[in-house]
């Protein structure tokens, strides 16, 4: 065979290095992954190497597993653990990482955090990490193997002058009676695809007891579950899932970048006008602000005293438009400001409220009027006399963004989840842009890119564009607290506090109070946001200077948290900061490809936005369609008389359904309900039980059709069921979808 000289370089890397990946070759020779792959299939095809998933390699007689084979053995599944070990480790962390191939697909998933230190005795974890120039690599001294691992008694004594935050180990084998074996060291985090259960190598690593965490693709039999209990070492299981992409389409009108609210919603607007669209989610749909909110569509009437009247107008007007398009996710909402004479005088509530009802359109929701409170049937402490009720929505905020998504689908946009960006640049015209998701790296084209990566909107332009930001984003932390229901009835109260800012208590699912939300600047990972010790005594001081019902923390069942990332107007309050949003379109000469990204915004005014998107992106698509979504339901909104109608039907269809479970599903899912039901007539014909109404028809149809792959994902932002889930439940649940997943991928591959 004649080999080209980029060929022959191929093949002289690949034997160099044992495995090469597709992405480091294309890099190498400045050429695009396509162009690798068809040199890799000629030199596969003539003996000279082996082609293995998203790379080559060449065989070896390293003994034990050859470095070749173990680095594609299992690889989606160390991949699917790497990032779940990386979403765990928070910026600015002091790690030691190990051997391993494992450890080096941790490595990859590492390179997006920040100011990370690393130790380590892998060279091919150095080398991965030390393109990250923010990162503090380390190398031990030692014998070097022929897989890039760093052994001895030089190297055990390096590693003892450190004290690390995390070590991230991987390992050969892992015998039943809890002994983790290895060629080398020890320590905290375990990552262990399934093949390394019952494996023996050649060196005592320690046992289960010492790991804190345990991370697999698979739950572990009743032998190994046992250790790992008994040892108190927390188990994580990440599943495989299909991503459905149309693998014969490469070019896209628009590619958005970010699954919350505002980039379904963009994608949405965007395929109703006939173009084409292609979505990614790093994470799940709504997996973080989008489901983090208050759950209200509401106008905003604090904004009133910041005097952002055309952000409330707007809002108020689009109460009236999205409770018309999703009747079943959104419902009308009363609203009760107990009166604090000494906080705001009545005369500005009277007049805040004047403008409330006056500003935009209303003409489903009731006006504001004075209310005068009983002290013996007042929730409220005795001294709270009267107070002012006025009208706003609330809605499901995470199932909001599902249906917008399910909608743009419907409209032939491809859109994907667990998928990352990892780079776009514009070559001429077009935006070339590659994403990585479990099954490897793969590139589309595009005409315009929307940036909608919300917290992660700023980052994505410097690391992934390496372009610079036209606007500063701040990310203004919101935390909520869930409590036992702490008075009767469905509305709301809107709490004065002295520090001018106001706190929501929201009936929740019928059995709770949801209280919240704060407002203060967020400087860490937006992946790994949680309710500070602060925020809870805050929220419980406001609620119990207000109820009669006395709060503690023990009486906290759940809470959540989420950053916004809004605008930076320079504001000193973070209250204060404008909950406006801004676009900002890009382009460095008259033809390149359009750069449109969205700073700002709220859950409320997500259509308006998406409108205005296409409005600044209209000149570069002069046939698409017009504005389109004002006047069209979402799904499951269709033929839909009323929700208590159809509560009705489902348990008149489904002998012996509890009332609670047609509601949850009449609410969730509307005249979609029959797309999961079939034609089944018994709750017995539902499938598997996993308790509290959930059954697996739903789960099936949720995975199926609503992106859905982990319990959490469906327990938390598809079913609100995860206040309700006991441990042994969501393990159930865990177990039937990884044989779920495993079925799904079986049937794609035959």
């Amino acid at each position: 065979m004649d080999l080209m000289i980029r060929q022959q370089q191929t093949l002289a890397l690949v034997k160099a290095r044992g495995y090469v990946s597709i992405d480091e070759i294309a890099q190498h020779f400045a050429v695009t992954p396509q162009t690798v792959r068809r040199d890799i299939n000629q030199l596969a095809d003539a003996g000279l190497l082996r082609r293995y998933h998203g790379g080559a390699a060449v065989d070896s007689s390293v003994t034990n597993t050859a470095y070749s084979q173990r680095i594609s053995h299992n690889l989606a599944a160390k991949q699917r653990i790497a990032t779940a070990v990386a979403n765990a480790v928070p910026d600015h962390a002091s790690l030691f990482i190990n051997i391993g191939t494992t450890t080096e697909a941790i490595a990859h998933a590492l390179l997006q955090h920040r100011g990370l230190k690393v130790i380590t005795n892998n060279l091919n974890v150095a080398k991965i990490l030390s393109m990250n120039d923010d990162f503090e690599v380390l190398i031990a001294s030692g014998k070097v193997r022929p897989d890039g691992g760093v052994i001895g008694q030089a190297t055990s004594e390096f590693f003892k002058q450190f004290k690390v935050d995390y070590a991230l180990i991987g390992i050969s084998g892992i015998d039943e009676d809890g002994t983790m074996l290895d060629f080398d060291f020890q320590e905290v985090f375990l990552a262990a695809d399934e093949s390394k259960f019952g494996r023996h190598a050649m060196m005592r690593l320690g046992h289960l007891s010492e790991i804190d965490r345990l991370f697999t693709n698979k739950v572990p039999t009743e032998n190994y579950l046992k250790q790992i209990h008994a040892a108190e070492v927390a188990l994580t299981v990440v599943v495989a899932f299909m991503t459905q992409i149309n693998e014969q389409q490469t070019y896209y009108d628009i590619a958005v970048i970010g699954g919350g609210i505002n980039g379904v919603g963009i994608a949405n607007d965007a395929a109703g006008r006939g173009l084409s669209v292609f979505l990614c989610e790093k994470d799940d749909l709504a997996s973080h602000t989008s489901s983090a909110s208050s759950k209200l569509i509401h106008g905003g009437l604090r904004y009133l005293e910041h005097k952002e009247f055309r952000l409330v107008r707007e809002a108020l007007a689009e109460r009236e438009v999205l409770l018309a398009k999703a009747p079943h996710i959104i419902r009308p909402m009363r609203f009760i400001m107990p009166h604090q004479p000494h906080l705001r005088p009545a005369w500005l509530i009277r007049t805040g409220l004047f403008l409330y009802d006056h500003l935009g359109k209303r003409e489903k929701l009731a006006g504001s009027h004075l209310v005068e409170f009983d002290p013996y049937t007042s929730p409220l402490k005795t001294e709270i006399t009267r107070g002012f009720e006025y009208s706003d929505c609330a809605v499901d905020d995470s199932r909001l963004v599902i249906l917008n998504a399910m909608q743009a689908r419907e409209k032939n946009a491809t859109v994907v989840t667990q998928t990352r960006c990892i780079s776009a640049q514009r070559e001429d015209s077009l935006w070339n842009i590659q994403f990585e998701n479990e099954q490897g790296i793969y590139q589309i084209q595009a005409k315009a890119l929307v940036n909608a990566a919300g917290p992660w909107v700023a980052q994505f332009i410097k690391q992934e564009l390496q372009l610079k930001s036209q606007y500063g984003i701040r990310l203004i932390q919101g935390s909520h607290i869930i409590v036992p229901k702490i008075y009767d009835g469905d509305k709301a109260f809107i709490m004065q506090n002295d520090d001018q800012r106001i706190v929501f208590a929201i009936p929740y699912l019928n059995q709770y109070t949801m209280i919240g939300t704060t407002d203060r600047e967020y400087l860490a990972d937006p992946n790994n946001v949680e309710i500070s010790q602060q925020e809870i005594d805050y929220l419980l001081d406001v609620s119990n200077g207000h109820f009669k019902v006395q709060l503690t923390q023990a009486d906290i069942i759940q809470t959540f948290s989420g950053v916004r990332p809004l605008c930076d107007d320079e504001s000193d309050n973070p209250a204060a900061i404008t909950r406006d949003y801004t676009l900002a379109l890009s382009q460095d000469h008259e033809n390149d490809a359009p750069l449109l990204s969205v700073f700002g915004g709220k859950l409320t005014t997500y259509r308006r936005l998406a409108e205005s998107a296409m409005e600044h992106l209209q000149k570069f698509f002069p046939n698409a369609g017009k504005a389109w979504t004002e006047k069209s339901l979402l799904p499951g909104a269709e033929n839909l008389v009323s929700v208590d109608g159809l509560v009705l039907e489902i348990q008149n269809k489904i002998k012996g359904l509890d009332h609670e479970t047609a509601i949850r599903w009449a609410h969730a899912y509307g005249t979609y309900t029959w797309k999961f039901l079939n034609h089944s007539t018994s709750f017995h014909e539902l499938g598997q039980d996993f308790g509290h109404g959930l059954y697996a028809q739903e789960v099936d149809y949720l995975v199926d059709q609503e992106w859905a792959v982990t319990s959490q994902d469906i327990l938390k932002r598809r079913s609100k069921l995860y206040l309700k889930f006991t441990e042994a439940e969501i393990q159930a649940l865990d177990e039937y979808l990884l044989e779920l997943h495993e079925r799904r991928l079986q049937k794609d591959v035959a």
